[in-house]
């Protein structure tokens, strides 16, 4: 097919293949009469042309053959949103998945190998705001926590995920990990240095050992969200 006044797109062009892969643009078939969605177009077998030119079609491609473009613009806008809705929830899961184990595996390193377990019940000489990690208590609110932590991170983080993959996985990732870690943290409302100010006397190493299990887990959150989101949104519009 012939170029019509410079609108025909082919469809082995790289952006075209891009659009199509990101749900925002399709090839008509025979047996799909669907349009290129947000522009007053009609799209044939190869490509698509302004419908102003539907009069101008060769004869084999004739106006029984196109639909008008605010019948599919519906359809489009539906796909649209879905492809986006799933894109933001696989976003979303994959902190909350990354956060529960990040946060499992970093209280393993921080008891078994750092000496954490001291500071906790039943040790003689754990503080007393602290609960036994065993205890039924924690263990019924330790997962359930996690996801709302989880989700938090998703909502405040979902408005920079272009950004985020733009700048790729290990700076992407040490961003996320950052912030997390200095606001969620050491400067948080609660954290490091509100112990320091408001709480009695806490042994040193209390803190140091905390300082590695958090940052430890951050990293580890922040890298491994930029893996996911490579790995399960490189298709979807961001």
């Amino acid at each position: 097919m012939a170029k019509v006044q410079g609108q025909y797109i082919e469809k082995c062009n790289a952006k075209s293949k891009k659009l199509i892969e990101r749900g925002r643009a399709v090839i008509k078939s025979e047996d799909d009469p669907r349009l290129f969605p947000f522009s007053d177009a009609a799209v044939t077998q190869c490509g698509w042309m302004h419908w102003r030119q539907v009069d101008s079609l060769p004869e084999r491609m004739s106006p029984e053959r196109v639909i008008p473009f605010s019948h599919f613009f519906m359809v489009s806008r539906r796909n649209y949103i879905m492809q986006n809705a799933r894109s933001i929830l696989t976003f979303a899961l994959g902190l909350v998945i990354f956060q529960i184990l990040t946060y499992i595996l970093a209280g393993v390193i921080a008891q078994r190998v750092l000496g954490a377990w001291v500071f906790y019940p039943p040790s003689p000489d754990a503080l007393v705001f602290l609960r036994d990690p065993s205890s039924p208590y924690v263990q019924t609110l330790l997962v359930p926590a996690q996801i709302l932590r989880g989700l938090l991170f998703a909502a405040v983080l979902l408005p920079f995920r272009a950004t985020l993959r733009e700048m790729g996985r290990v700076k992407g990732g040490l961003l996320i990990g950052t912030l997390i870690f200095v606001l969620g943290y050491v400067a948080a409302s609660g954290g490091m240095i509100e112990h320091l100010v408001y709480y009695v006397p806490i042994p040193f190493s209390f803190y140091t050992i905390t300082f590695v299990e958090v940052l430890i887990q951050t990293m580890l959150l922040g890298y491994l969200v930029m893996w996911w989101e490579e790995r399960t949104n490189r298709n979807y519009d961001r």
